[in-house]
């Protein structure tokens, strides 16, 4: 739904592909990633919920 789509177009715009399927994220890392290359994910993916949460006033 809805917040999955802006949690994606945050993700995106902070150069990290994710696909929203309803309100869920899904990635999908490569098969070989590093330690830094798996923390640069993850601090992306939580600036993006928590944009997306702040956006809905909830964060």
């Amino acid at each position: 739904g809805e917040v999955g789509t802006i949690c994606r177009d945050y993700c995106f715009n902070g150069n990290l592909i994710m696909r929203a399927t309803g309100d869920r994220m899904l990635l999908s890392p490569p098969l070989v990633v590093s330690k830094t290359e798996i923390d640069e994910i993850v601090e992306k993916a939580k600036r993006a919920i928590d944009a997306t949460a702040k956006q809905l006033g909830i964060a």
